[in-house]
């Protein structure tokens, strides 16, 4: 079998990496600066010290959009932002935020350079004209999007997420700075990293996982698994906010290059449907997953139980994977993450709903489960997450 790995983006990270980002921005001879700012995070302390880097240096025109907070962008917002920036001269786009800004700001520096609407790139290796170079500040630990050739978009007529992907699509460069993620609220930091161990653990299991995917996704899960609780507790533990970043970008590497898996697929038309943030939309089925698969006889999670701290030495495969479920469901209750979406709004009566729109649009991540899982098994775990 021939094996591909890629990866396609410039990374700056570290404490206070975003402050030096000017200057290096200038090195690059861009100028004239396009800023998309998720609304969520415009007044948090750190941004608005890169923000200022920016607008007091005479060397940048500085161009700063507002994006709207707590709802994922659609091809019609693609265009409405796209349209706030068509009179101005923007030889650079700057997206700051979350998962659905970063996604935005792909998006427009596409725009940008491409004619016509943002939905008629929707799929992929649409985007023949590269775009405005593209630079990425996350303040989530989660999507991974700085990593990946996507940006995903819901198309509002059909109610569904796909997005525009491939080809010139993606970041010239990203920037993952620990510091602007210390004050970030505790269900953003543990729905955010439940989304990147969400790509790390499924990266690592599915039947497309490769030699590098497998070790990505390994080093990704470690210092996710390890760290978040220990974030969520002390926003000042700097090490644990850089380490949840690092673990983010490798699980989006690791993801991107060869795919998920059942929680991944569900979460999809969650999201469009009852608007379940991502990262929740995943995350809460995955301790079920991990279950479902070790019952059925996958015990590769044997190698993911070895790097949890303090794991108890000479346990066999079966033993381990067996205690790599029961750990990750008790890591799950720590982070404070929903046990269930009623919360959300969907009810029993929602589940064959959900189980045909899964089964339509997101057959493939069902089949790269390790083990076999069909219709039956997706409405077996919509039934644990959703109560009467």
């Amino acid at each position: 079998m021939l094996n591909k790995f890629s990866c396609h983006t410039d990374i700056m990270f570290g404490q206070n990496a975003s402050l030096s980002l000017s200057s290096k921005v200038k090195e690059m001879d861009l100028r004239h600066i396009g800023m998309i700012v998720d609304e969520g995070v415009a007044l948090n302390t750190h941004v608005q010290k890169i923000i200022t880097s920016f607008e007091s240096d005479g060397s940048f025109q500085t161009n700063i959009f507002r994006s709207r907070a707590g709802s994922e962008p659609d091809y019609d917002y693609l265009d409405e932002v796209t349209a706030f920036f068509h009179d101005s001269v923007i030889d650079c786009i700057i997206g700051i935020g979350g998962g659905s800004a970063c996604d935005l700001a792909k998006g427009v520096g596409i725009m940008l350079r491409n004619p016509g609407k943002g939905i008629d790139y929707r799929g992929f290796d649409k985007v023949n004209i590269p775009g405005v170079p593209v630079i990425l500040i996350p303040t989530t630990a989660g999507t991974g999007t700085e990593a990946t050739r996507t940006a995903v978009f819901t198309d509002k007529k059909e109610v569904r997420k796909l997005g525009i992907n491939g080809k010139n699509v993606g970041s010239l460069l990203a920037v993952l700075d620990p510091m602007v993620l210390l004050d970030a609220p505790r269900i953003i930091k543990s729905g955010s990293a439940l989304d990147a161990l969400v790509h790390a653990i499924e990266a690592f299991a599915c039947k497309n996982s490769n030699t590098l995917s497998k070790a990505i996704g390994k080093e990704a899960f470690g210092l996710l698994f390890n760290n978040l609780v220990k974030a969520i507790d002390d926003k000042g533990d700097i090490i644990a906010h850089e380490n949840l970043f690092m673990g983010s970008h490798l699980a989006g590497i690791a993801m991107y290059n060869v795919g998920g898996g059942p929680a991944s697929g569900i979460s999809y038309p969650l999201g469009s449907h009852f608007k379940v943030p991502h990262g929740i939309a995943g995350g809460i089925f995955l301790p079920h997953v991990i279950r479902f698969n070790v019952e059925h006889g996958f015990l590769d999670y044997a190698e993911l139980y070895d790097l949890i701290d303090g794991h108890k030495e000479g346990l066999t495969p079966e033993e381990k994977s067996l205690r790599f479920a029961d750990k990750f469901q008790e890591f799950y209750c720590d982070t404070s993450a929903p046990l269930n979406l009623t919360g959300y709004g969907v009810s029993t009566k929602d589940i064959e709903l959900l189980v045909s729109l899964t089964m339509q649009q997101r057959l493939e991540n069902l089949k790269l489960n390790p083990v076999n899982f069909g219709e039956n098994d997706v409405r077996y775990l919509l039934s644990k997450v959703i109560v009467a």
